[in-house]
């Protein structure tokens, strides 16, 4: 049961809603993304410059305060690896939203329908204003806040949060500046030029087509939103009597806090199940996947300056975690659908599928490593709340999850790379083994007969030797001894390097060590063999030639006839 105390805790005394809107562009393009859009502007009695890049000092301070140094030079440094801040200038908002306007269908009454859903809400464009986050990792969040001028029924904040979020035609609820009847210029024609729309008393646009017309010049670099919906994040105060650890005050706020987490429309039956934190008593955070809510409450009665400051300090420093957090989200995001497109798509003018797309998944694996080194954060501040914060962000966003599936993806396309090029290289040594096979048939080819080639020379050297030694028959005559030498030189010379040489047979290559110990030692063996041969040879013929001439020599002397006595 709702006590008294919990109904009086369920009035809010103000709230401020940023609308987010998550997109993705080429990686690496802050240059070129910052080139044009300073260069863009809005000319209508004059030029308003569309956006402008602050200095660090005018940063907001609540951006900076308990941040970390270098999740600070992240989000707002310069040079590489440092994300780009916009903000549209101060003057230039002033012009299009003037004091405020209205949020409503041009055709429908200010008053609530039959039943009581409301069909028109007032706001101003309250601070930070119109800023521009642009990640070096191909991310980017449009952010604007607004802050509705009635804040007293919850069920109204609810349906504002919704119906800003939207950007369907038939959901979205156009924005227009007032015109007073006494204004004697007619209102812009609702198919008019939005920037002669932009600014004029009467003048009505969607917020979406607003969107498009500021990120215009990030179109040539691949831009285009993640999502069909603005996301939410919401800040809502109450009085002092919210006590946010008491049970009754749980139950009377936890389904308004659902809604503004789920981004959930009036009436609508919603869940009650969220990622959620009681960061203290006077503060209640929630986060879903399109909104996150915070509710704060004074801590006095009346509120002193402390409680002043407390929407502002949500609405900026808790803004930090969650941006980190939604920034996260939408890199890994477009890390899978790059992934997807690599492997699904076939690469234009690659005569090798296979090789294109492992060379396209290393580049994003690259990239993701990038990431994980310089957008990956464990902890962002000083302060221990803030971490818890920034926990129940990625939590509610399922950032963790989203990049553990990018690490288990990348490592399983790693894997398939490394089997590719294993399979690849077992390919290329089988052909390359089997060119070798080939060669080696060839040189033994070549060395068969170049061996036959040196039993011939050997033969033919041999019976020269010969032939040369006794051409003239001074060592050995002319007799048998000379014919029958000429006739087996070739032969007995010819068999002893055959066997030697043995070129009917194959030398593998195991037969020897690497120093060719065999083939010396063959060599020597066959020298050795034809030496002694030699020696032989000249040994007999002297013999032959000796025994010869003793022989020719008697029978010489028997022939001589002896001088006869006289008489």
């Amino acid at each position: 049961m709702v006590t008294e105390a919990a109904q009086n805790a369920m009035q809010p005394s103000d709230h401020h809603v940023r609308l987010l809107l998550p997109f993705f562009m080429d990686r690496d393009a802050l240059p070129q993304a910052e080139k044009a859009l300073l260069s863009s502007s809005h000319t209508a009695r004059k030029s308003w410059a569309c956006w402008e890049k602050p200095a660090t000092a005018k940063v907001p301070l609540l951006y900076q305060d308990e941040t970390l140094i270098n999740v600070y030079s992240f989000l707002f440094g310069e040079g590489g690896g440092s994300c780009a801040y916009f903000k549209v200038p101060d003057e230039t908002a002033n012009f299009w939203f003037k004091n405020g306007g209205i949020f409503t269908k041009l055709a429908e009454s200010a008053k609530p329908d039959a039943s009581g859903r409301p069909t028109a809400f007032e706001v101003s464009l309250a601070g930070p204003g119109i800023e521009l986050f642009l990640s070096p990792h191909g991310a980017g969040v449009f952010s604007v806040t607004f802050t509705p001028k009635h804040n007293d029924d919850p069920r109204y904040l609810q349906e504002l949060n919704y119906r800003l979020s939207q950007v369907r035609e038939f959901s979205a609820y156009p924005f227009r500046l007032p015109h007073s009847p006494k204004n004697p210029n007619q209102p812009p024609a609702q198919d008019a030029l939005l920037t002669e729309r932009l600014g004029q008393a009467g003048g009505a646009f969607t917020l979406m087509e607003w969107v498009d017309f500021l990120l215009q010049p990030l179109c040539a670099l691949n831009y285009r939103p993640m999502q069909q919906q603005f996301s939410v994040y919401s800040v809502t105060r109450f009085g002092a009597s919210a006590d946010f650890t008491d049970s009754g005050t749980q139950a009377a706020l936890r389904p308004y806090l659902a809604a503004v987490a789920h981004v959930e429309e009036y009436h609508h039956v919603g869940s009650l199940e969220m990622s959620e934190q009681v960061l203290n008593p006077r503060h209640w955070a929630a986060v879903g996947s399109l909104g996150a809510g915070h509710l704060v409450a004074d801590q006095n009665q009346p509120p002193r300056d402390f409680d002043e400051q407390r929407l502002a300090v949500s609405l900026h420093k808790y803004f930090i975690p969650y941006l980190l957090g939604f920034m996260q989200r939408i890199i890994l995001q477009g890390i899978i659908e790059d992934a997807r497109n690599i492997l699904i798509s076939r690469c234009a003018d690659a005569p090798d599928q296979t090789v294109c797309k492992s060379e396209s998944l290393r580049r994003l694996n690259r990239h993701t490593l990038m990431f994980t080194v310089n957008g990956w954060f464990t902890e962002i501040s000083s302060r221990e709340v803030i971490n818890q914060y920034y926990a129940l962000a990625q939590r509610g966003l399922r950032v963790q999850d989203c990049f553990q599936t990018v690490q288990r993806a990348l490592l399983d396309a790693e894997a398939m790379d490394s089997d590719r090029f294993q399979n690849d290289a077992l390919e290329k040594m089988g052909e390359l083994a089997e060119q070798v096979n080939r060669s080696v048939g060839i040189v033994a080819h070549v060395q068969t007969k170049v061996e036959w080639l040196e039993v011939f020379f050997v033969s033919y050297y041999a019976t020269a030797l010969v032939y040369y030694i006794n051409h003239d028959g001074a060592l050995f005559g002319q007799g048998y001894y000379t014919t029958g030498s000429l006739i087996g030189a070739p032969f007995v010379s010819g068999l002893v390097a055959f066997f030697s040489l043995n070129p009917h047979k194959p030398h593998p290559h195991d037969e020897q060590d690497k120093t060719g110990t065999h083939r010396k030692k063959n060599s020597s063996m066959f020298l050795v063999v034809l030496m002694l041969a030699f020696f032989a040879w000249l040994g007999l013929g002297c013999w032959f030639g000796t025994s010869s001439t003793s022989g020719h020599s008697s029978v010489s002397t028997s022939n001589i006839e002896m001088p006869k006595k006289p008489g």
